[in-house]
């Protein structure tokens, strides 16, 4: 998410409708530092554990002090501070775009319905909500009780960071048995699914090798020794596995990383609209994820990548064998399908063109 921020902010800049400003309760975080050496001003005002009237009071200021027309926010409680803000002047919009929060399996079921309950109540403050997709803006609708009105559909976007793959070089051949799963390691991403379903097809024989791209959430840069990889491990052990899992940790070079993998994977038990997916489709790869959130937004099972239930490894050791018994020639309309879905509606200019039309109808770009 932090990394889609500066890219905004960068491309908004470059055509000259705004000077993004950051503010933040710390100046030295790796996102406050790569935001600032991107141009733009970094202001450090205390958001974090601090008084939220507080907070709101000291953003209001600094709104006002900066001159600044428009408040964005990105996290539910960030958001709070801009609403109360945004309460102080009523020329400045807020500008609210949910992540997660409402659909992730790692919140309590008590703790969403208070997101849905204090968002309701405080939604005066929000001049529009952007959903990343239509399961988000449904559940903003029925859960929430937003104005429809009050809510536009802009979905990630991403530049593609590696050229698309290449037909496989003996397509009457099954392609490679091995996969790759972009996703940093902590609970809910599925790579306990991918492990089991692993570990139910070399009870039959069948071996699969799979390259683990991603660090822990604490940002490590390589996940071996870190409490949920030793779990992983842990659990490869147990079921027979340890030999066919790598460890890939934290990277910025997707391309290498994906190189001669014409397969992801991304077994997740909820998901907004993962970027991995989007860059799997930009270069070209066969997609198969779990369908929760967002992500049936952008794969059409069975068109443009393979779909299955979330925490149900027998589903996805199906799904597996399938692809690594069938010729690979067979999975090349699939592949090129995903490829043209990124390039016709998830690349970073349509994201662009859709923050346009945001800012254009609540009357800051004229």
């Amino acid at each position: 998410m932090e990394g889609q921020i500066c890219r905004l902010a960068v491309a908004l800049h470059k055509i000259g409708l705004f000077e993004p400003q950051l503010a933040t309760s710390d100046k030295e975080s790796l996102f406050a530092k790569r935001f600032a050496s991107c141009g733009f001003t970094v202001h450090q005002i205390e958001l974090g554990s601090g008084n939220l009237l507080r907070a709101g009071a000291a953003v209001a200021a600094l709104v006002r002090r900066a001159h600044v027309c428009a408040i964005q926010t990105h996290l539910f409680r960030e958001s709070i501070i801009g609403r109360l803000a945004r309460r102080h002047d009523s020329s400045v919009k807020h500008i609210f775009r949910p992540q997660t929060y409402i659909d992730c399996s790692r919140i309590p079921k008590w703790k969403k319905n208070a997101y849905h309950l204090l968002d309701r109540a405080s939604s005066h403050w929000v001049d529009k909500y952007i959903a990343n997709g239509q399961y988000l803006a449904t559940e903003l609708i029925h859960r929430t009780r937003i104005s429809p009105a009050k809510i536009a559909i802009v979905i990630n976007g991403r530049a593609s960071p590696a050229p698309p793959d290449l037909p496989s070089p003996d397509p009457e051949r099954p392609l490679n048995p091995q996969v790759a799963m972009v996703a940093n390691i902590f609970p809910g991403k599925g790579h306990d699914t991918l492990f089991r379903a692993m570990g139910l097809l070399k009870r039959d024989g069948f071996i699969i090798k799979a390259r683990l791209v991603g660090a822990e959430a604490t940002n490590v840069e390589r996940g071996t020794g870190s409490p949920a990889v030793n779990s992983l491990l842990g659990l490869a052990k147990a079921i027979g596995i340890t030999q066919q899992v790598e460890f890939y940790g934290r990277t910025d070079n997707f391309g290498s990383a994906l190189q001669d993998y014409p397969i992801t994977v991304l077994p997740s038990d909820s998901e907004g609209i993962p970027n991995c997916v989007l860059e799997a489709m930009s270069m070209r790869k066969l997609v198969l994820a779990s369908a929760v959130g967002g992500i049936p937004e952008l794969i059409e099972d069975g068109k443009s990548g393979l779909l299955f239930p979330p925490q149900d490894p027998g589903a996805l050791a199906a799904t597996l064998r399938k692809v690594f018994t069938t010729p690979a020639r067979d999975w090349e309309s699939m592949r090129t399908a995903a490829f043209s879905r990124w390039y016709d509606f998830f690349t970073m200019e349509t994201m662009l063109e859709g923050y346009i039309r945001v800012y254009t109808e609540l009357g800051l770009i004229h």
